[in-house]
């Protein structure tokens, strides 16, 4: 990798690299903390110069607005040439020119957010860290079911989740299908490269939630990544504030992170 973390970062939220750069990019993002941490520091800074736009526009509006809108006085003035000018008509004026400062300070904070703001894959690619790995039931295989999620669980933990979210499949569709096999075939779906429609995910974290386990914070959690990638913001937002309301758990803390991150860069 001849470029620095700062490059590769930069490019990485700019969309500038190509797909084998990217893939390269993201294993770096999950083993070397100084890509996180480079990662982690430009989007804090977009979301800081963002704010500090908005703030700025507000503030110029706000003065334009208090000038323009004093009392018209019926009093009238000579301009260099003699001519009689109404005041009024010169607030008209102001008003025109104060429009036309407006439009572009917001066409300048428009190519602020837009050149400039992580796609959806950039911003939740630091949260999914390596896919945790499935402990294999040790005990003999004593039915097809059980070899099956053997040889599924196997699929997943070599990453290969193309398989083993067919294999998951078939384990979800038996009479008695577990919560851990509708969790790591949302986690599969998840995880698989190149997925625009996380609909599958979704649906799978959810049903992890319909039952009695220990794993209802894990599945919020990557519930709320699903939802994020796929365009559904306000839910996101909602299940992370669960998330960092709980007073314990691993994803608490995570899930605080990155609801004041998408607070920061969306309305």
């Amino acid at each position: 990798m001849e470029r620095t973390p700062r490059e590769w970062v930069e490019e990485y939220i700019d969309n500038l690299l190509t797909p084998e750069d990217r893939q390269l990019f993201e294993e770096q993002l999950q083993t070397d903390e100084t890509f996180t941490t480079e990662l982690n520091l430009q989007l804090d800074a977009i979301a800081a110069l963002r704010a500090s736009e908005k703030v700025k526009l507000k503030q110029e509006i706000n003065t334009w607005w208090a000038q323009i809108g004093e009392p018209i006085s019926i009093a009238q003035e000579t301009n260099a040439s003699n001519k009689i000018v109404p005041l009024a008509s010169k607030k008209y004026l102001y008003l025109a020119a104060a429009m036309i400062l407006i439009s572009l300070s917001i066409g300048y904070l428009y190519f602020v957010t837009n050149t400039h703001t992580p796609s959806t894959e950039t911003l939740v690619a630091q949260y999914l860290s390596e896919p945790a790995t499935i402990s294999s039931d040790s005990r003999t295989a004593t039915s097809s079911t059980d070899s099956l999620r053997t040889v599924a669980q196997k699929h997943y933990n070599s990453k290969e989740f193309a398989e083993s979210i067919h294999l998951f499949t078939q384990l979800v569709n038996t009479p008695n299908p577990t919560f851990l096999d509708h969790l790591y075939l949302g986690l599969s779906h998840l995880y698989l490269p190149n997925q625009t429609d996380f609909s599958p995910a979704i649906a799978h974290l959810q049903q992890v939630l319909e039952t009695d386990n220990d794993f209802h914070q894990k599945a919020s959690w990557f519930l709320a990544l699903a939802y994020y990638k796929n365009g559904n913001t306000l839910e996101s937002k909602k299940i992370l504030k669960e998330i960092s309301n709980e007073p314990e758990g691993d994803y608490a803390k995570k899930a605080g992170e990155l609801l004041q991150k998408l607070n920061d860069m969306t309305p």
